[in-house]
């Protein structure tokens, strides 16, 4: 039965190989999923350059491998911005984020959508402050700046 659903939901037009599988540029809509995507196959899936439109998520753009966006940008429902790589559609590694509701960012390491490692939290007024970020939270040696550069203070935080 599932065979049967994907099948239906899926609605491809592109390059496709000898096995009748997508490779080369292709789109795919999968109205089951709500995913859109525009770009490069590979045996069937996104493979290379391509945009991917989820609509509970937001627009993802860049270089994917085996279904997975690797390194790219999303632009988020919410407004919010990302830069950087990406693993299994989620912030993994080095990237930076620009977050609407407040006009901050947050430009470091990633885990799982998670600030993890080092990084800087620059405020919207240009203040910024940079250290080491736990599970989100700022852990250890913290420096502050105001927007000239100029150390304010140095605290040690501890979660």
């Amino acid at each position: 039965m599932l065979a049967k659903q994907q099948v239906i939901s899926d609605n491809y037009k592109g390059q496709l190989n000898a096995n009748y599988q997508g490779h080369g540029e292709g789109v795919r809509k999968n109205l089951l999923t709500m995913q859109y995507y525009q770009g490069y196959f590979k045996l069937g899936q996104y493979s290379g350059q391509g945009v991917l439109d989820i609509r509970s998520i937001g627009t993802l753009t860049g270089t994917f491998l085996a279904h997975d966006l690797t390194q790219g940008s999303c632009k988020y429902n919410n407004g919010d911005f990302y830069e950087g790589k990406f693993s299994d559609y989620r912030r993994q590694g080095f990237g930076k984020m620009v977050y609407s509701k407040d006009g901050s960012s947050w430009e470091g390491s990633w885990h799982r959508d998670t600030k993890q490692g080092k990084g800087t939290l620059t405020l919207a007024d240009g203040s910024y402050q940079k250290g080491i970020w736990l599970n989100d939270a700022p852990v250890g040696e913290h420096q502050y700046f105001d927007k000239d550069d100029n150390l304010i203070e140095e605290k040690y935080l501890t979660k």
